[in-house]
Order: C-alpha cells, then sequence, then structure tokens
C-alpha cells in the first residue's frame, strides 16, 4: 500500500491500481505499509496517449481526464498485472 502525493494531495494505493498522471502533475509515492512495495512507471507521450484513446474509440475521454484535478485510478484484474509485468520485464531484457 502506497500514497501518492499529487499537487499536495494525497490519495491511497492499493495492489493493482493504475494511475494516469498527467504532464503538470507533480507527484511522489511513499509505501505506508511494513511489506515491501513496487509499481511500474509506463511514461508515454500525450499524443501516444491520444492514439490509445482513438484506439479503442474513447477520443471523448481526453478532456474529461485532463480536466480532474486528481489522477484517476482504474483497479487492475490480477491477470492484467501479470500480462503487465511479463511485457515490462521483456522491455527491460531487450533494453
Amino acid at each position: 500500500n502506497m500514497i501518492h502525493n499529487v499537487n499536495s494531495k494525497e490519495q491511497k494505493l492499493v495492489s493493482g491500481n493504475l494511475v494516469f498522471i498527467k504532464p503538470e502533475d507533480v507527484h511522489s509515492l511513499e509505501n505506508y505499509s511494513e511489506s515491501i512495495a513496487g509499481y511500474f512507471n509506463l511514461a508515454f507521450s500525450e499524443d501516444i496517449f491520444e492514439d490509445i484513446l482513438q484506439c479503442f474509440n474513447l477520443g471523448f475521454l481526453k478532456q474529461q481526464i485532463f480536466d480532474l484535478s486528481m489522477p484517476p485510478i482504474v483497479m487492475l484484474s490480477s491477470i492484467e498485472i501479470e500480462s503487465i509485468k511479463q511485457r515490462y520485464e521483456k522491455l527491460n531484457y531487450i533494453c
């Protein structure tokens, strides 16, 4: 479990949370549990973000997301987490 400090406010994060950080957000993470916490940082440009939204026919969401004062959080399933983890590790191996 982690505290996500964003723009002088706090969000509590748990395992499986996917957080969308906007380019202008000032943020940091703190572990507030006794166990080791980890996270993946998947960074991409605003152009790629727009392409992703368009690919899934969700272009209308961009302005809604950018208008939020706090980053939106999505809960991923354990299968989705494992898939991202495997792909991330594969990228690290290639690079």
